[in-house]
This record gives C-alpha cells, sequence and structure tokens, in this order.
C-alpha cells in the first residue's frame, strides 16, 4: 500500500469512528433529556 492509500484509510477510520460516538453521544443526551 502506497502512502496516500494509507492516509486516506486511516481519516475514513477517524471519521467512521467520530461519527459512531457523535451518535452513541446524541443518544446519551437524548436518554437523559
Amino acid at each position: 500500500m502506497n502512502k496516500a492509500t494509507q492516509v486516506v484509510a486511516l481519516l475514513f477510520l477517524a471519521l467512521m469512528l467520530w461519527v459512531f460516538l457523535l451518535c452513541k453521544q446524541t443518544e446519551s443526551v437524548k436518554a437523559f433529556v
């Protein structure tokens, strides 16, 4: 794998993780409210 592909893969994984955490946080807020 070349460098660009690795960077894109890392960014994609980071984005998925961020979205996942954001969704969990939103559910927590809804449950709290």
